[in-house]
């Protein structure tokens, strides 16, 4: 009885069936997940680099009467910046529902798998950090003259 070793596990990283279970298959959705954002940032930058052929024209006459560069800079910043955010929103919802919804249909009889799904300070960061880097980059991707 002295010389019994009893190994002691956090209770956030303990054995469980739900662990084992559905460790893999998370890991391979949130692989999915990156993909999927990535594609969707992709979409994103098209449209804003559409956008800024459509308007080289007009970014090149006002370079040629005078508009300081900082201020087209933020006039861009301006309005590409929304438009990022609101993709990120949206995705956001979209994970949410989608986690739901995934959820729901591993749930294997009346009672659903006891897993929360929340939005965690990180992700959101994540999210944001993505969006915003989105629409400076194919945001500011204009060519002057």
């Amino acid at each position: 009885m002295q010389r019994a070793n009893i190994k002691l596990t956090g209770a956030a990283r303990g054995i469980s069936r739900l662990r084992q279970e559905f460790s893999r298959p998370l890991q391979i959705l949130m692989v999915l997940v990156g993909l999927v954002l990535l594609i969707a940032c992709a979409n994103i930058a098209n449209l804003l680099l559409a956008r800024a052929g459509v308007r080289r024209r007009e970014i090149a006459v006002r370079v040629a009467l005078g508009a300081q560069r900082r201020r087209l800079m933020s006039q861009l910043l301006a309005e590409n910046l929304p438009l990022a955010l609101a993709g990120g929103a949206l995705g956001l919802l979209a994970s949410i529902g989608g986690g739901h919804l995934l959820l729901a249909m591993v749930s294997n009889g009346p009672q659903p798998v006891p897993l929360q799904l929340r939005l965690s300070a990180s992700i959101l960061l994540f999210s944001v950090g993505v969006s915003v880097l989105t629409a400076l980059v194919f945001g500011m991707c204009r060519r002057y003259g």
